[in-house]
């Protein structure tokens, strides 16, 4: 199937996930790259079923991620889905 949407990361949503990445490769070699993998499906799992997830306010949708705290906003406009942000669940353990 393929998706009805094409799905473009704003500025803000990037530097999410940088941030994420950064910090995930500075806890294991490797994890990193595990959180875009799971980050990617997601991204895929939204293109094909945009409306599935839940409304959070008026315009915006949150996924959850699997195996990460994390959750995805994004918005469906009539020709895209914009990520607007990838935002941590749950407070950062204190090192």
């Amino acid at each position: 199937m393929e998706p009805r949407y094409p799905l473009t990361l704003l500025a803000e949503a990037e530097r999410d996930i940088e941030k994420a990445v950064t910090w995930y490769e500075a806890q294991a070699p490797g994890l990193g790259a595990a959180f875009v993998d799971h980050l990617d499906d997601l991204f895929r799992q939204i293109e094909l079923r945009p409306m599935a997830n839940p409304l959070v306010g008026v315009l915006s949708r949150r996924a959850t991620l699997r195996g990460f705290p994390y959750s995805v906003i994004y918005r469906i406009l009539p020709d895209r889905i914009d990520v607007v942000g990838v935002l941590r669940s749950h407070p950062a353990p204190a090192r």
